[in-house]
C-alpha cells in the first residue's frame, strides 16, 4: 500500500543534459509502473536473469538462455520502437540497438526501428501522437507493442549507474557525471515481450462515492482524466470507477483512493482492510484540511502502521509560494521513487499543501503482525506542521505542531 498527501507535483532540478527534464505527469508514471511492477512482474523469469556488468561498449555476448525461450514462444509479430537521442547518452544507444537488432536476428516474430527524435523531429512528433505520448518528448524511451498492447521502458530503467558530482566553480550550478555500470535492456525487453504476449488480467479501480476525483472528469479541478490516460496508454491497464456496494472485485490489481472527503462506513472500512490483508495494492491520496477530511480513511492506515493527522507540512526553506513544499529528498533505496533519483540525485518534487504521513513503528521494529512502513519523501529538518484553521489559514499551535523532518509519502 502506497499512501501519500494529496498534491499537485511538479519537478525542480538542476542543470542535468541538453534537453529539459521530465515532467510531473512522466514521473507518475514511473511511480505508479513501479508500484503496479510490485503486482504483476513476472517474478519467476526475473529470477533467472543475472545482472550483465556492463564492461566496455560492445555487446559481444550472445542472448540469454530465458530470452531465447521466450522468442521460441512468439506466434504473433512484436515490433520494438527505439526513440532515443544518441548524443544524450551515447554508451547505452548503442548496447539497446544492438540488442535489439540480436532479438530481431534471433526471430522472424520481431520488426524494428529507430527513431533519432533530434534528426527526425516531424517523424518523432508523428510517432507521439500515434501513441498519445506527446509529454515525451524530450525522454528516451523503448516502445515494445504486441497484440494491440504497449509497453513503456525509460532509458533510465535500461541502465544502473553511478553518479559523480563534478568540482563546482564559484556560484555555478551543480553538474553530474553519469557512468554506466550495468546494463538490464535485454531482462527489461524480454520481460516486456512476454508479458505482452501473455497477457495478466488485472484492473485498476478507482474508488467513488465518497467525493474523490474522478477519472473520467476532463480539464476539471476535481478530475483525474489524465492519470486514467496515463494508466490506459503508458502503462496498458485498464480501469474502471468501484463503488463498494458489491465488494472490491477479484481482478483489482490496485485501487486508487483519490482525496476521499465524505465519511466511509465501517463495512467499507473493513472491505478495504481485508483487501490489503489479502494482498492487495491501494495507493491513497489524502485531500488537505483545508477541504475537509471526513472519510474515516485515517483509521484504516492506523491498522496498517501509518498516522496521518489532519495537519498541513510548511518547509520554509523549501517552500517558492509559502503554501507548497519542495521535498528535501527522496528514498533512493525503494523500488517506486528510485527510478525517480535515475537521472538527477537531487530532484524535488513539489507538493501543495501536503500532509505528514508518518510511520508508527520505528525502522526496524517491524514484526510479522506489524507492517513495514517506508517513508518515501521527506522534508528539511526546519519543516514545520500546522494544525489549527483561522478564516481558512492554517496556523501553528506551538503546545502540539512539532516541528522536523517529516515525510508527505510512505509506503506500507
Amino acid at each position: 500500500m502506497e499512501m501519500k498527501s494529496e498534491a499537485k507535483t511538479e519537478v525542480a532540478t538542476p542543470t542535468f543534459g541538453k534537453r529539459p527534464r521530465l515532467k510531473a505527469g512522466t514521473y507518475l508514471i514511473i511511480g505508479i509502473s513501479s508500484l503496479l511492477a510490485l503486482v504483476l512482474m513476472i517474478n519467476y523469469l526475473s529470477s533467472q536473469y543475472y545482472t550483465r556488468f556492463f564492461l566496455e561498449q560492445s555487446r559481444s555476448e550472445k542472448l540469454f538462455a530465458q530470452t531465447v525461450r521466450i522468442l521460441e514462444t512468439l506466434t504473433n509479430q512484436v515490433s520494438i520502437m527505439v526513440f532515443f537521442d544518441p548524443e544524450e547518452d551515447e554508451t547505452l544507444y548503442h548496447l539497446v540497438t544492438s540488442l535489439v537488432r540480436e532479438l530481431a536476428h534471433a526471430t522472424p516474430y520481431i520488426t524494428y526501428r529507430f527513431v533519432n527524435p533530434a534528426r527526425q523531429p516531424a517523424e518523432a512528433e508523428r510517432i507521439l501522437a500515434n501513441y498519445k505520448l506527446s509529454s515525451l518528448k524530450h525522454r528516451n524511451f523503448v516502445v515494445v507493442e504486441a497484440n494491440g498492447r504497449t509497453k513503456l521502458l525509460f532509458a533510465n530503467e535500461l541502465g544502473e549507474y553511478k553518479i559523480d558530482i563534478l568540482p563546482q566553480t564559484g556560484n555555478a550550478a551543480a553538474q553530474y557525471r553519469r557512468k554506466l555500470l550495468t546494463f538490464r535492456g535485454e531482462q527489461l525487453i524480454a520481460e516486456a515481450i512476454f508479458s505482452l504476449t501473455h497477457p495478466i488480467s488485472g484492473k485498476v479501480y478507482f474508488l467513488q462515492g465518497h467525493g474523490e476525483h474522478d477519472p473520467e472528469l476532463i480539464e476539471h479541478p476535481h478530475g483525474y482524466s489524465k492519470l486514467a490516460e496515463m494508466l490506459s496508454q503508458a502503462l496498458n491497464i485498464a480501469w474502471q470507477k468501484l463503488w463498494l456496494t458489491s465488494g472490491i472485485p477479484s481482478d483489482c490489481s490496485l485501487l486508487i483512493i483519490a482525496g476521499a472527503r465524505l465519511p466511509l462506513s465501517s463495512t467499507e472500512i473493513e472491505q478495504l482492510d481485508t483487501y490489503l490483508k489479502n494482498g492487495g495494492r491501494a495507493l491513497i491520496f489524502l485531500p488537505p484540511i483545508a477541504i475537509g477530511d471526513d472519510s474515516r480513511i485515517d483509521s484504516l492506515l492506523i491498522r496498517w502502521g501509518i498516522n496521518a493527522p489532519k495537519k498541513i507540512v510548511f518547509d520554509p526553506q523549501f517552500s517558492p509560494t509559502g503554501s507548497d513544499v519542495l521535498t528535501a529528498g527522496l528514498n533512493g533505496e525503494h523500488q517506486i521513487t528510485r527510478a525517480l533519483l535515475a537521472d538527477t540525485p537531487d530532484i524535488k518534487l513539489r507538493l501543495v499543501l501536503p500532509r505528514p504521513v508518518q510511520p508508527l513503528f520505528r525502522t526496524g521494529t517491524s514484526t510479522p503482525d506489524k507492517p513495514q512502513v517506508v517513508p518515501l519523501l521527506f522534508t528539511s529538518e526546519q519543516a514545520y506542521e500546522a494544525s489549527t484553521l483561522r478564516a481558512g489559514v492554517p496556523e501553528r499551535n506551538p503546545l502540539q505542531d512539532r516541528q522536523g523532518r517529516f515525510f508527505p509519502c510512505s509506503s506500507s
